[in-house]
């Protein structure tokens, strides 16, 4: 489930998102061999505030926090927009991944896509025997806007 805010005004100064998502809420048995391998639930909980500037720049503050069984996690961002020209942006920013890693990142937006590069500075203990232990990760989004689509029952 997604709520996303955004004022109808033109000289808005922010919009903001919540969620929440469930995942094998039914909890599976994954066993291959029978017995009892049940897969425990897990749900994400989203939230972002956008300040949108009256230039060309737009921060944005990024949380999620994700359960399941006996584990948790926050994970904590800000990225900032840079406008370049109509319909292309800059995106710089930085995650925190609770007890896994730092994670900075970069991308470029235009319209309907973005293509991003970000990097991963571990900072659990599993780093320490592992040397060189980093992800390097490249995204490639197409954005849909649904609000065309959309059916008025």
């Amino acid at each position: 489930l997604m709520w996303h805010y955004v004022p109808v005004k033109n000289n808005a100064k922010f919009n903001a998102h919540l969620g929440v998502s469930g995942y094998h809420i039914n909890q599976p048995n994954e066993s291959f061999i029978g017995g009892d391998g049940k897969l425990p639930a897990k749900f994400s909980f989203q939230g972002a505030l956008k300040v949108l500037g009256n230039n060309k720049f737009d921060v944005a503050f990024h949380t999620i926090y994700t359960i399941q069984s006996s584990y948790n996690q926050f994970v904590g961002g800000v990225l900032g927009y840079y406008r370049l020209h109509e319909g292309g942006r800059l995106l710089v920013g930085g995650w925190y991944k609770q007890k896994e890693a730092i994670t900075l990142q970069i991308g470029y937006e235009h319209k309907m896509f973005r293509f991003g590069y970000s990097y991963d500075f571990p900072v659990s203990d599993i780093s320490i025997p592992i040397q060189g232990l980093m992800t390097h990760e490249i995204t490639l989004a197409f954005k849909l806007n649904m609000a065309k689509w959309r059916i008025d029952l």
